[in-house]
C-alpha cells in the first residue's frame, strides 16, 4: 500500500511557475512542474486580445522530456509550447488550463505583449552619409563621409541615410534605444555596398555589431568576407533587406553569426551561400545561413 501511494504521489502533478515571451508574430509559454513521473499532464492553452471576451483555442503546451540532452542541457521539468499568427505589438491573455488523471489541476491566466515591428523612431533625425574618410556634418548637403564618421556623431533615434557606394567594414560604437534606435539605411542592396576585404580568419566582417544595442542595418550588400555579420552580446538588433554574401570558401562561413543575443529580427534578406545558391530568410534570428543563440 506504502508502495502504491509512493507511486501515485510520484504521478501526480504540482503546478510551479509560468514564463511567457514573444517574438512579432508568436508568444510562447513555460509551465514547470513537480511530480508527473509517468508524464501523462497535459495543458490546454486559449488566448484573446486584452480587452475582448471570446477566447480562442491554441496548440497545447507540449510535454518535455527531462534529462540531460545530446548537448549537456537538462531543460527541467515542464511543458511548453507556443501560440501562432498573432498581431504585432499586441496584448494577449492566454489562459492555461493543467489537468492530470493522477492528481493536479490548475487554471491561470497570463499576460503577454508581442514586441512591435522594428522601426525608425518616431520624428527620427535624417542625417545623410557617403563614401569617404571622415568629416561632414551629416546634412543632405555635407554628408558625413564615411559609416565611421557617421557612427562617432549619432545620437540614439539618427536615421543614417546611406549613399550607394562601396563602404570598409563597419564596427559601430553608439547604442541606440527601444524607442529611438540608430538606423543606418542604405539607398538598396544593389548599389550600397560594405566590402569586407577578403580574409578567412573569424575577424574578416562586413558588419561587428558585438556588444550594441538597438542597431539597424537595412538595405545593403554585405560581402566578401569570411561571416559578413556579427551580432554577439547585442539586444534589439536589426537585419533587414539586405544581400549577405560570404566569400566563397568550403569551410567557416557563415552569414549571421551570434552569442548571447536577445530580440534579434532578421528578415526580408537574401542570404547567398557557397553551393546552396538563393536563400531568402524569415522573420527570425535563426535563417539559411545564421547562427544565433540566447
Amino acid at each position: 500500500m506504502l508502495v502504491a501511494t509512493s507511486a501515485l504521489a510520484a504521478n501526480s502533478t504540482l503546478p510551479g511557475g509560468i514564463t511567457t515571451y514573444a517574438t512579432i508574430e508568436c508568444a510562447g509559454v513555460e509551465w514547470r512542474i513537480t511530480g508527473d513521473d509517468n508524464a501523462n499532464c497535459t495543458v490546454a492553452v486559449e488566448y484573446r486580445k486584452q480587452g475582448t471576451t471570446a477566447w480562442k483555442a491554441a496548440q497545447p503546451l507540449w510535454r518535455v522530456e527531462t534529462g540531460l540532452w545530446h548537448h549537456g542541457e537538462d531543460p527541467g521539468n515542464l511543458l511548453a509550447g507556443s501560440i501562432f499568427f498573432l498581431e504585432p505589438g499586441t496584448a494577449y491573455d492566454v489562459r492555461l488550463t493543467l489537468s492530470d488523471p493522477d492528481g493536479g489541476a490548475s487554471q491561470q491566466i497570463v499576460a503577454v505583449t508581442t514586441r512591435p515591428e522594428p522601426r525608425p523612431a518616431t520624428n527620427a533625425r535624417v542625417r545623410y552619409v557617403r563614401t569617404g574618410t571622415g568629416g561632414g556634418s551629416g546634412t543632405a548637403s555635407d554628408p558625413f563621409r564615411g559609416l565611421a564618421a557617421a557612427d562617432a556623431a549619432a545620437q540614439p533615434g539618427d536615421l543614417f541615410m546611406v549613399a550607394a557606394g562601396t563602404y570598409g567594414k563597419f564596427v559601430p560604437s553608439k547604442n541606440g534605444t527601444v524607442t529611438k534606435p540608430i538606423v543606418y539605411l542604405g539607398a538598396g542592396a544593389a548599389t550600397t555596398i560594405i566590402d569586407g576585404g577578403g580574409g578567412t580568419s573569424s575577424t574578416s566582417n562586413c558588419v561587428d555589431l558585438s556588444g550594441r544595442q538597438y542597431v539597424f542595418i537595412e538595405k545593403m550588400s554585405l560581402k566578401n568576407c569570411l561571416r559578413p555579420v556579427i551580432v554577439n552580446n547585442t539586444i534589439g538588433v536589426v537585419i533587414l533587406g539586405c544581400t549577405i554574401e560570404p566569400v566563397h570558401q568550403p569551410l567557416s562561413i557563415i552569414g549571421i553569426h551570434g552569442d548571447a543575443v536577445r530580440d534579434l529580427h532578421v528578415s526580408d534578406n537574401t542570404i547567398l551561400m557557397p553551393g546552396t545558391g538563393r536563400a531568402s530568410d524569415a522573420p527570425a534570428p535563426t535563417a539559411s545561413g545564421a547562427t544565433a543563440s540566447r
